[in-house]
C-alpha cells in the first residue's frame, strides 16, 4: 500500500490536520481534499472507500469529523482498513474530546502519531497503539537540555529584575530623603531670615556688613547671638530703603508653620573640608643640586561598602624625571617592575616604548638629547582591582548607642602595607551636630592626625 496523505476533516470539508507521506504539490492536495465532500454527497452505497480515476479515498466517521486516507488505486484495501482502524483509535487517544479547540491544540502531536504509524513513502508500520504511545512519550536529551537552558535564562532574568527593582526603590528612597532634608533646611533658613526683622537697626546693619564681606578668604565659625528687643523709635517716618522692614507679618506666619512642624533653629555648619590644611605641595626638583632627580607620585582611590569590603580600588602613579646637568641628563633609567598584577604602563611619546617593554629601561628615542630640566612625567601606570592587599590602610567605624541618649563611635585604622612609611595622614569625620555637644577622645597615634 502507498498512502499519499492522512487527514482529519470536518463534516463540511474543513481541513483540521493533513500529513503527506509522498511528494505531492499543494494545489493537487487541496484539489483532492476539496473533492472528497462532493464525492461523499453523491455516494449512495454503504462503503468506507471511494474510487476515482487516479486515487482512492478510505474514510471513517469519528463523531462530527471524518478520518481520511488518500491512497493509490493499487493499494491493498485490507491493509488500508487496518491502518484506518489504528488511526481511529490514535486520534481520540491523543486529542481526547474531539472539538476544534482540542484538535488545534494537539496538531503537532497528531502529526507525530501519524509519522509513527506511516513511514516516508506511505508504507504502514507493524506497530500497535501501545507502542505508538510509548514512542511519543520517550524523552529527548536535546529537548531537556533546551528546556533547562530556557529555565536558567528565565531565572536569571527574574533575579536581575528583582535586583533592579531593589536598586530603583533604594534610589527613590534616598532621593525622597534628600528632598525632605533640603525642604526642612529651606524652611529653617527662611524662618531665621524673616526673624531677623525684629533686630535693632544696629544689628541689621552689622548683619548686612558681614554678608558684604562674604568673599573673605578666612572663614569664620558662626556663633548664634541672642535676639534683642526692638528699641522704640524716637524719630518720625524715615524715607528711603530700610533693611528688615515690613517682615513682621511674614515672620508670624512662619512662626506658626514652625510651631506646627516642631522645627528648631539650625545653625549653619561649617564644612569639615574647609578646616583641613592644604596638602603640602611636593618640592619642585628644579632647584635640586643633583644631576638628575626622580620623583614618584601615586594616588589611591578606594570605595568600600558598609561591611568594609572593597568595591573598587584604583591606583594611578607617575614617574617624574628632571635633568639639571646637560652632560648627565643624557642617560638611561633601569627600572624594576612587574606587570603580573595587571598593572598597565604608559610611556611618554618621546620615550622608547619598545626598549622599556623589552628590558625595563627608560630612555629617550634620541639618545643624544638629555632629559629636560623641568619635571616631566615619563612613565605612568594604573591598576583597577578589588584585592584588599593593595589597601595602604583601612578604617572601621563602630557606633554604639548608650542608654542616656549618647552615641559612642569607635574608629579603628589598620595599616596593611608595612614596607612603606605613611606620613602626613589625615582623616575627616563629617559630623553634623550642635555646637554645645562635646567632642571628646580625638587622639593622635602613630603619626595619624584627626581633623573633625
Amino acid at each position: 500500500m502507498v498512502v499519499l496523505s492522512a487527514a482529519l476533516l470536518s463534516k463540511n470539508g474543513k481541513v483540521m490536520v493533513a500529513r503527506q507521506f509522498v511528494e505531492v504539490s499543494r494545489i493537487r492536495l487541496e484539489g483532492l481534499l476539496t473533492a472528497f465532500p462532493k464525492l461523499l454527497a453523491s455516494e449512495t452505497r454503504q462503503h468506507t472507500f471511494i474510487d476515482t480515476e487516479s486515487v482512492r479515498y478510505v474514510y471513517q466517521p469519528i463523531e462530527s469529523y471524518f478520518l481520511l486516507l488518500i491512497t493509490n488505486k493499487t493499494s491493498n484495501i485490507v491493509e488500508d482498513l487496518h491502518t484506518m482502524q489504528l488511526l481511529a483509535k490514535l486520534v481520540p487517544d491523543i486529542c481526547g474530546p474531539l472539538t476544534e479547540a482540542h484538535i488545534r491544540d494537539k496538531q503537532f502531536d497528531l502529526v507525530f502519531g501519524f509519522d509513527e504509524l506511516l513511514t516516508a513513502g506511505g508504507h504502514a508500520e507493524q506497530i500497535n497503539l501501545q507502542q505508538i504511545r510509548t514512542n511519543l512519550e520517550m524523552e529527548s536529551h536535546e529537548e531537556k537540555l533546551h528546556l533547562m537552558i530556557q529555565k536558567t535564562k528565565l531565572e536569571n532574568a527574574t533575579a536581575d529584575r528583582k535586583r533592579q527593582e531593589v536598586r530603583i526603590k533604594e534610589e527613590q528612597r534616598e532621593k525622597a530623603r534628600q528632598e525632605r532634608a533640603a525642604g526642612i533646611s529651606a524652611k529653617a533658613s527662611g524662618y531665621a531670615g524673616f526673624g531677623s526683622g525684629y533686630a535693632s537697626p544696629t544689628a541689621a546693619s552689622s548683619s548686612y556688613s558681614s554678608q558684604s564681606s562674604f568673599g573673605a578668604s578666612t572663614p569664620k565659625e558662626y556663633t548664634p547671638e541672642p535676639l534683642k528687643a526692638p528699641a522704640p523709635s524716637l524719630s518720625s517716618k524715615s524715607s528711603g530703603m530700610k533693611l528688615g522692614g515690613g517682615s513682621k507679618q511674614g515672620s508670624s506666619f512662619l512662626d506658626a508653620m514652625a510651631a506646627e512642624d516642631d522645627l528648631q533653629d539650625i545653625p549653619p555648619v561649617t564644612s569639615a573640608a574647609s578646616s583641613i590644611a592644604a596638602e603640602p605641595k611636593l618640592p619642585d626638583a628644579v632647584g635640586s643640586t643633583d644631576p638628575v632627580s626622580l620623583a614618584i607620585e601615586e594616588k589611591v582611590s578606594v570605595q568600600l561598602n558598609r561591611d568594609g569590603a572593597v568595591e573598587q580600588l584604583e591606583v594611578k602613579g607617575s614617574l617624574f624625571v628632571a635633568g639639571h646637568d646637560p652632560d648627565s641628563s643624557a642617560c638611561r633609567l633601569h627600572l624594576r617592575h612587574s606587570s603580573a598584577n595587571g598593572v598597565n604602563f604608559q610611556t611618554h611619546p618621546k620615550v622608547d616604548k619598545k626598549l622599556f617593554e623589552a628590558q625595563s629601561i627608560l630612555a629617550l628615542k634620541d639618545d643624544t638629547k638629555p632629559f629636560p630640566p623641568s619635571r616631566v612625567a615619563v612613565l605612568r601606570w594604573a591598576i583597577k582591582t578589588q584585592d584588599e592587599a593593595f589597601l595602604p590602610l583601612n578604617i572601621t567605624c563602630w557606633p554604639e548607642e548608650e542608654s542616656n541618649g549618647k552615641v559612642e563611635i569607635s574608629i579603628y585604622l589598620y595599616i596593611y602595607i608595612y614596607s612603606c612609611d605613611l606620613c602626613r595622614v589625615g582623616y575627616v569625620l563629617s559630623c553634623v551636630c550642635d555646637d554645645h555637644l562635646p567632642k571628646q577622645h580625638l587622639s593622635k597615634q602613630h603619626g595619624l592626625s584627626t581633623v573633625g
